[in-house]
């Protein structure tokens, strides 16, 4: 039984018959509907997602000069700089925003973190580090070569079982899938 327009569908097969129905028409006669102009309300939201994705890379810069901040009167606090990580994890878990890393600039703050003195930064840093390179081959590359895999090992042994874990998983995604990571890990540092 084919439903109205308004009527829901009240199960899957019920879905695909009034989907096909009304797809791509006005009153589900198969006439196509005529393109319409978006509403103000629409080009709002456009433009709000397009500056959003701006924003993004504005925020990753700002996140990486409060993270480099130390020992003046207005650095951050360390949960401070924990919450900064915890941010930029969630922005480098998109595979875009990774990417943006590098153009940041953003290695060279996190190996510093890798090698400092305050565990939950250490595992912060290798979280980001193994978030950026699940799955993506660019940035495996560029944090390879960027010294990233010596300092994760070294991070293997940490005496913090939340920063060994967090490195643990940031070398198995930076080998993961590729051989270059794989050789180095084997050729290099090893375990």
């Amino acid at each position: 039984m084919v439903r109205g327009r308004d009527e829901a569908p009240r199960d899957l097969g019920g879905l695909l018959q009034w989907s096909i129905a009304n797809a791509g028409s006005r009153g589900g006669n198969g006439e196509a509907a005529p393109p319409m102009a978006p509403s103000e309300e629409d080009r709002a939201w456009f433009q709000e997602a397009m500056n959003s994705q701006l924003n993004v890379a504005h925020r990753m810069r700002e996140i990486k000069g409060w993270l480099e901040q130390e020992g003046a009167e207005s650095a951050p606090t360390l949960e401070d700089k924990e919450q900064l990580l915890d941010e930029l994890l969630d922005i480098v878990e998109d595979i875009d925003h990774a990417r943006d890393l590098r153009p940041i600039g953003g290695l060279p703050t996190l190996l510093h973190l890798l090698e400092g003195e305050q565990p939950s930064l250490r595992a912060g840093a290798a979280s980001v580090i193994g978030a950026a390179a699940q799955n993506n081959e660019p940035v495996q590359q560029w944090l390879l070569e960027g010294g990233a895999l010596p300092p994760l090992v070294e991070q293997l042994s940490d005496d913090n079982a939340a920063a060994r874990v967090a490195a643990f998983t940031a070398v198995s995604c930076l080998v993961r899938k590729y051989p270059p990571g794989r050789e180095a890990l084997v050729e290099g540092p090893g375990l």
